[in-house]
């Protein structure tokens, strides 16, 4: 909507000499403003002010998990042609050297969900790896991986984690991601600062592997989220 201004302009004729002398007083009027304008200028040279202002934030929880040891192997090893501690075929079974001390280590009044995961057996040559199965899902049978794969588990107590030397642990398979890890707690991986617990590593190999390596290595990482 258009909105008309609210003046009027009236136009009237007057004497030529009076306009004459209303434009030199207009002239005289404008001078006068813009000498008044040029006096009414700030000085130079003026400053400024300014304030520092500071604010304090409550600090923030911090999640986050500690492991120990940081390196560890695989030994007690069991089944095909394996020695105590070397992994034979097929499907031989070790267990870890030593147990790992997963540890809530976060600040302030806050629960971390605790995961885990595996990763692919890597051979000294950088060859063919084994990969990483789960157990009834996409291992080579039922049962025991196939060729090239491995069968990898965290547990609360030490033991194999195949065959007729299982052990007596509850084993949690691990995968190329994360899992829960209720090794924790037994049914949940939330947890409150401070929470620390044992956790036991097994394996069970390949029925048979591409790669002659004599030595391969993996990670196994734990997460606080």
């Amino acid at each position: 909507m258009r909105v008309r201004p609210s003046y009027r302009i009236t136009l009237s004729r007057g004497r030529p000499a009076a306009r004459s002398g209303r434009r030199l007083a207009l002239g005289v009027a404008l001078a006068a403003l813009a000498v008044a304008g040029v006096m009414a200028l700030p000085a130079s040279g003026a400053t400024n002010g300014s304030v520092s202002v500071t604010l304090s934030v409550v600090s923030q929880a911090v999640k986050s998990v500690t492991v120990s040891p940081g390196t560890t192997s695989y030994t007690n090893c069991v089944y095909g042609s394996s020695t105590s501690t070397q992994l034979g075929f097929a499907n031989g079974a070790c267990m870890g050297a030593s147990p790992i001390t997963v540890t809530d280590g976060g600040s302030g009044d806050v629960v971390a969900v605790i995961v885990v995961n595996g990763a692919d057996m890597v051979p000294s040559d950088s060859g063919t790896h084994w990969t990483l199965c789960t157990i009834g899902s996409n291992c080579g049978s039922p049962m025991e991986p196939g060729a090239n794969q491995f069968y990898e588990t965290v547990s609360t107590a030490t033991g194999q984690n195949s065959g007729a030397q299982i052990g007596s642990g509850r084993f949690l398979g691990l995968a190329n991601g994360t899992t829960c890890d209720t090794v924790l707690g037994g049914t949940t991986c939330a947890f409150n600062n401070g929470v620390s617990t044992s956790e036991y590593l097994a394996m069970t190999g390949p029925a048979s592997s591409t790669d002659t390596s004599t030595s391969f290595s993996t990670a196994v990482t734990w997460t606080a989220t």
